[in-house]
């Protein structure tokens, strides 16, 4: 390898800075970014110029005013809807009565709560947006819809009394959704709680998204369900109360589905969907695949993994498989399940170690550990589970016995919004909540046999991230203050990685994963680090693990190929181990990595 100067690294960023324009700069902790330069502070009945605490302006002032790296401080009630076309900005907190919408991109919100009279409370439109600790509430359509875009993160963020237009639940289909993911890649669905909207939960049509540590409760059909491929579903705790205000035909919503509807230009796209780690209490199915409509060709389930899941107490089947021709190379493997599983068709399915297990219950995630082991087959290894770390040997079900309580859905800390530097927390200015208040409570249900299917073959599914991290990462030396090659030996990769040439990466080359689970390894002496990469459009997620704590998801994706920076957060001086891990899509990729002997620099 040859020696590669410091000076050498630092003049590349500044040119490179100098070539990319502000619009490609993701928010999403991922490229560098321009701090935050103004406050601009908006009221409704705002007629100041200056923007100013003491004198706001109106909204279409401060867009108007606002630059690259600014924050729009919305104070009070908006009763027009508020429509954010401007880019690279921040907006923090306002309540929105007719409805809020993003055009922009590169964009952090906070805070929001909307609801509206007509139409869909929320519209996310552009691309690389942070959508963090919004309300969503009565209104008509969809809660929060993300529509034709990429990259976006959704998190903290609670949603009910949404698809009213379906409150006399008298549609017999097209209602809308609380969250809804419609043609989109690259979506991050994170620790939001979904209830009492009278349709689906979630409604995803899309690739490459993941749906992690939600709360999903009393939802009319189905708390989630997906029409997409790529599809990563973990962590999520989601039940039936018995409120019979949300049931259809009588029976309360499905859990977690995936289905092959028809549309236009759509096609089938139930592969590579991965259920591990989830909670289904009470509800008509724990995990159902409901087949494809009519006018989809090579339509079944294919290539997936449903895997150490509790579906506890379910009305009809723990799991249910309707027969589509194309189904193949399915593995449904150490689930708690305590209705006997529904499959029209056992050919292309192994199922292995599913077991009734009897649980406390309740609405509360830690009424389904594991009152006494109950050893898992090794068809499919996963080191984590509901809450933490597995025990060893593994065992079934979505949270072993001997995991931790210390938290339901823990928080992640992924995607740090680089560009807002304010502390201050938004004032919430409305006190509308829930009417709905009912006590939930298990459903009945019955405690067969244990049953498994024929095993008729080898899974070859390729195992989502969170089944590789590994509990004592490979590290072969301790990295210092300096910046290093992806090329560099004390760099570890585990998996298929290639290298790339790049003539304007770091040493002219990369390191390139194209397995999903992939992950690459290193150790770092000092208080925080810079990584480089790049970013295409057939690269997809990378997710960056600190001491085995996630602290960033990186998208990988761009609509051009261009070269992208994260600066990660400052850590206590000393020695840390890094992980970086292939999540979703094709490709991602590691040029170099800078670490500071104290404090990394301010973005």
């Amino acid at each position: 390898m040859k020696n590669k100067t410091v000076l050498s690294f630092v003049v590349l960023l500044l040119v490179l800075s100098l070539m990319i324009p502000a619009s490609t700069q993701n928010v999403q902790a991922q490229s560098a970014q321009v701090a935050s330069a103004n406050q601009l502070y908006v009221s409704p009945s705002g007629s100041g110029t200056a923007c100013t605490s003491t004198s706001p302006c109106s909204f279409l002032t401060a867009q108007s005013n606002a630059v690259s790296g600014d924050t729009l401080r919305m104070l009070g009630t908006f009763t027009s809807l508020v429509s954010l076309t401007k880019s690279n900005v921040t907006l923090i907190g306002g309540v929105y009565t007719n409805g809020f919408e993003i055009k922009g991109s590169f964009v952090t919100i906070q805070g929001v709560e909307a609801s509206a009279s007509s139409g869909v409370c929320v519209r996310a439109l552009g691309h690389d947006l942070i959508l963090d600790g919004i309300t969503a509430h009565d209104c008509p359509d969809h809660g929060i819809y993300i529509y034709n875009t990429y990259n976006v993160t959704l998190k903290n963020s609670t949603v009910y009394h949404t698809a009213m237009m379906n409150q006399s639940k008298t549609l017999t289909s097209g209602w809308p959704s609380g969250i809804k993911v419609k043609i989109s890649n690259n979506i991050l669905l994170e620790n939001n709680t979904v209830f009492n909207n009278y349709g689906e939960g979630f409604g995803l049509r899309g690739s490459y998204i993941t749906v992690r540590g939600n709360t999903v409760y009393d939802n009319y059909s189905i708390g989630i369900y997906a029409n997409s491929d790529n599809l990563l579903v973990e962590k999520n705790f989601v039940y039936c109360t018995g409120d019979p205000e949300f049931d259809r035909t009588g029976l309360p919503m499905n859990g977690i589905a995936i289905g092959e509807e028809f549309f236009t230009g759509w096609g089938a796209h139930a592969y590579n969907e991965t259920v591990i780690n989830n909670i289904v209490s009470g509800c008509k199915y724990g995990f159902s695949y409901n087949g494809a409509e009519d006018g989809v060709t090579g339509g079944g389930l294919r290539d997936s993994v449903i895997a150490f899941n509790t579906f506890y107490q379910t009305k009809q089947a723990g799991v249910r498989i309707l027969y589509v021709a194309a189904q193949k190379n399915v593995l449904i493997a150490n689930n708690v399940t305590t209705t006997a599983p529904k499959l029209d068709n056992p050919t292309g399915i192994t199922m292995v170690a599913n077991k009734a297990v009897s649980l406390a219950g309740g609405t509360s995630p830690t009424g389904f550990k594991l009152p006494a082991a109950n050893s898992a087959d090794s068809a499919y290894s996963l080191q984590t589970d509901f809450s933490g770390s597995r025990s060893a040997p593994l065992d079934i079900g979505a949270w072993d016995f001997g995991g931790t309580t210390t938290t339901s859905t823990p928080a992640s800390t992924s995607t740090v919004v680089a560009t807002n530097t304010s502390t201050a927390v938004p004032t919430k200015t409305s006190t509308l909540a829930p009417t709905k208040t009912a006590t939930p409570t298990s459903g009945p249900g019955n405690t067969p046999t244990t049953t498994s299917g024929p095993a008729t073959f080898t899974p070859t599914v390729n195992p989502p991230a969170t089944a590789t991290l590994t509990s004592t990462p490979i590290v072969t030396g301790i990295l210092s203050a300096g910046i290093y090659d992806d090329s560099n030996p004390n760099i570890v990769y585990i998996g298929t990685w290639s290298l790339s040439s790049c003539a304007t990466c770091y040493g002219g080359k990369l390191h390139v994963s194209n397995v999903i689970g992939n992950s690459s390894t290193f150790a770092f002496n000092g208080g925080g680090f810079t990584l480089s990469y790049q970013k295409n459009t057939s690269y997809g997620r990378l997710e960056v693990y600190v001491d085995g704590v996630l602290v960033a998801s990186l998208a990988h994706y761009n609509t051009t190929t261009i070269l992208a920076t994260w600066t990660s957060p400052a850590f206590t001086v000393g020695t840390h181990t890094v992980q970086l891990v292939h999540l979703l899509n094709k490709e991602v990729s590691v040029d170099a990595v800078q670490i500071y002997p104290g404090a990394p620099p301010a973005p």
